[in-house]
C-alpha cells in the first residue's frame, strides 16, 4: 500500500513547535505524515515529524483554516497527524488517507477516514467508529461523556445521528458547549 500526498501544492501556514515557537511559511503535508516547511525567512524546506509539532494551522486559497496536531492512538506505538473537527476541552479528530494498490494487472484506489477524540490534556487519542450504534462507543461514551448526565441521557434517547460522523461531532460540541469545565 502506498498512500499519496494529503495535498500536494505549498499552503500558507503557522507552525507551532513543541518549544512553544511559532513559525509563518509555507507547508505541505506529505503522505508519510511528516510536514514540509518553508519558513519565510529563510529559503530551504525544513521536515518535521511528531516529536518536533505541536501543532499546524494551513490556510486554503480562500484564507479559512485546517488545524492539525500530532497525537498517539491508545495502545499503539505511531503518531497520526489528525485533522482536528472541534476543539475545546474535548476534541473531535480526524485522519483522513488516500491509499493506491498498485500491482502488474490493476490498480486500485481506496479512500479511508478515520475519527478519534480525547480530553484536551490527553496525549493519546481512542478511534470512535462512525455511529454511535457501536459497542465500543458505549465504553467510550462512559470514559469521556460521565461526567455529563444531561448528554448521557439524550445518547439514550437517540436524540442525536447515529449513522455518520456528524453525530459524535454534535456530541462532542454539545459536551464542550454545556458540560465542559
Amino acid at each position: 500500500m502506498i498512500p499519496i500526498l494529503v495535498f500536494s501544492q505549498k499552503r500558507k501556514a503557522v507552525l507551532t513547535l513543541n518549544d512553544n515557537s511559532v513559525h509563518n511559511g509555507l507547508a505541505m503535508i506529505k503522505h508519510n505524515d511528516k510536514i514540509v516547511f518553508w519558513h519565510s525567512n529563510e529559503g530551504g524546506k525544513v521536515k518535521y515529524n511528531y516529536d518536533q509539532v505541536k501543532q499546524i494551522i494551513i490556510f486554503d486559497k480562500k484564507g479559512e483554516s485546517t488545524k492539525y496536531t500530532y497525537k498517539k492512538q491508545r495502545g499503539k506505538k505511531k503518531y497520526l497527524l489528525l485533522r482536528i473537527l472541534v476543539d475545546g476541552g474535548l476534541l473531535f479528530y480526524e485522519f483522513d488517507e488516500n491509499i493506491y494498490l498498485n500491482s502488474y494487472s490493476s490498480s486500485i484506489h481506496m479512500h479511508t477516514k478515520e475519527y478519534y477524540i480525547s480530553k484536551k490534556d490527553q496525549d493519546f487519542v481512542d478511534r470512535i467508529r462512525v455511529g454511535i450504534k457501536f459497542k465500543k462507543f458505549e465504553k467510550i461514551s462512559n470514559v469521556y461523556f460521565k461526567d455529563c448526565s444531561d448528554l448521557i441521557s439524550k445518547i439514550e434517547s437517540k436524540y442525536f445521528e447515529r449513522d455518520d460522523h456528524k453525530g459524535v461531532k454534535d456530541l462532542v460540541i454539545y459536551y464542550n458547549e454545556n458540560c465542559s469545565n
